[in-house]
C-alpha cells in the first residue's frame, strides 16, 4: 500500500511541549514527517489506515483535526459551501483567491466541508478533514469530577502528555507515584496495562474509587508501597510516566527532592526493558544524568513551572525519515 499525505493540526495546549508530544506520537506510529508549518500544522506521510491514525491521535490532547490530501485547487470547484483554513496565503493574494473560488461556485461557510488550503510557491494543495477532535473531549474526566479529589492531581491532557512522551500507548506502564490515579486512568483508557505505586494508604483507596468510577479497575494494579524500594523484577515494564511529589502540594514523606528523583532514576534503570521514562520536576530542580534530557517546560502559575524530562530514547526517533529526533526540532 502506498503512502498518503496528511496534515495534523494542533493547538499549543501545553506550549512548546505540544509540538514535542505530537512529533513523538507520530514517530511512534512510524510515519514520515516532511514539514512543520507555523509550529501548529505537521505535514506527514503514512501507509497506515486512516482509522488507525485517527484513533491514536484522539489521545493526543493537542490534536484539533486530521486532514488528508485530496488534490489541487480544482478539487474545491463544485463543492458548494466550504470552510477553508488557509496556510501560506494572506492579504491581497488570499482575497483574490477567494474571489476566484466564488466565480467557480465555491462559497465560504462555517458549516461547509472543512478543508485546508496549503500554498507553497506555485503549488497549491487541498486537504480535506477526515476527523475533527473536540477540544473538550477530556473535560468529563477533570480531577474535580472524580469521586476522590486532590488539588494537586494532574488533569487528563497533562497525564496524557507524560504517557505520550514515554511512548506508553498500548504497553505496560508504571506510575511509581500514582497519587489519585491520574496517569493510570488515562493509560487504561488508552489501551495500556498499568501499575500504580503509592505510599499513602488513603491515596490508594481513593485511586481505586476513581478507577471504578471510570470502569478501568480491571486493567490497573495498585500497589501500596515505597517506590524507592520497588517490588518488581528487572525489565518488567515498557514505560514509566509519573509526576513525583515536590514536597509542596504532595508530601515526599520526609525525603529530600534529590532522594526522590535519584530513586526514580534508579527505578527506571532497573525495571525498564527499553523505552522511556517521562516525568515532571519543579522549575528549581536540575537533573544531570546520562540519558536524561529536558524536553520542555509548562508554566502552571506564578509559583510553579513544570519541567518535563525524559530518560532513555527508546521510542522510534526516525520521524523525519532520516534518523532525526523530535527532541532536536
Amino acid at each position: 500500500m502506498g503512502e498518503t499525505e496528511y496534515v495534523l493540526s494542533i493547538t499549543f495546549l501545553h506550549g512548546p511541549c505540544s509540538l514535542k508530544e505530537a512529533l513523538t506520537v507520530l514517530g511512534e506510529l512510524g510515519v514520515r514527517v516532511s514539514e512543520v508549518l507555523s509550529n501548529r500544522r505537521i505535514v506527514f506521510s503514512s501507509s497506515l489506515p486512516v482509522e488507525k491514525l485517527a484513533d491514536r491521535l484522539f489521545y493526543l490532547p493537542s490534536a484539533v483535526a486530521l486532514y488528508r490530501l485530496a488534490g489541487g485547487l480544482r478539487h474545491l470547484y463544485g463543492l458548494g459551501r466550504v470552510h477553508i483554513e488557509f496556510e501560506g496565503v494572506r492579504g491581497e493574494e488570499k482575497a483574490s483567491l477567494i474571489e476566484k473560488l466564488k466565480e467557480k461556485g465555491v462559497f465560504l461557510s462555517e458549516k461547509g466541508v472543512r478543508v485546508l488550503l496549503l500554498k507553497k510557491g506555485d503549488l497549491t494543495k487541498v486537504y480535506e478533514a477526515v476527523v475533527e477532535y473536540r477540544r473538550d473531549r477530556f473535560k468529563p474526566r477533570s480531577p474535580e469530577k472524580r469521586v476522590f479529589f486532590q488539588s494537586s492531581a494532574l488533569n487528563p491532557p497533562t497525564a496524557l502528555l507524560l504517557l505520550n512522551m514515554a511512548c506508553g500507548f498500548g504497553k505496560k506502564v508504571l506510575d511509581p507515584f500514582a497519587g489519585t490515579g491520574s496517569v493510570v486512568i488515562e493509560a487504561a483508557l488508552s489501551g495500556s496495562y498499568s501499575v500504580g505505586v503509592e505510599i499513602d494508604y488513603r491515596q490508594v483507596r481513593g485511586a481505586l474509587r476513581n478507577l471504578r468510577q471510570y470502569g478501568v479497575h480491571a486493567y490497573v494494579d495498585l500497589v501500596l508501597g515505597d517506590s524507592l524500594f520497588p517490588p518488581f523484577r528487572e525489565g518488567c515494564f515498557d514505560a514509566i510516566a509519573t509526576d513525583p511529589p515536590y514536597g509542596r502540594y504532595a508530601s515526599t514523606k520526609g525525603r529530600s527532592v534529590e532522594e526522590v528523583y535519584g530513586g526514580l532514576l534508579r527505578l527506571a534503570k532497573t525495571v525498564l526493558k527499553s523505552g522511556r521514562a517521562a516525568f515532571f520536576s519543579p522549575g528549581n530542580v536540575e537533573i544531570r544524568e546520562e540519558k536524561v534530557r529536558e524536553e520542555c517546560s509548562i508554566y502552571v502559575h506564578s509559583g510553579l513551572t513544570r519541567r518535563l524530562w525524559v530518560y532513555d530514547a527508546g521510542c522510534r526517533s526516525d520521524v523525519w525519515g532520516r534518523g532525526g529526533d523530535p527532541a532536536e526540532v
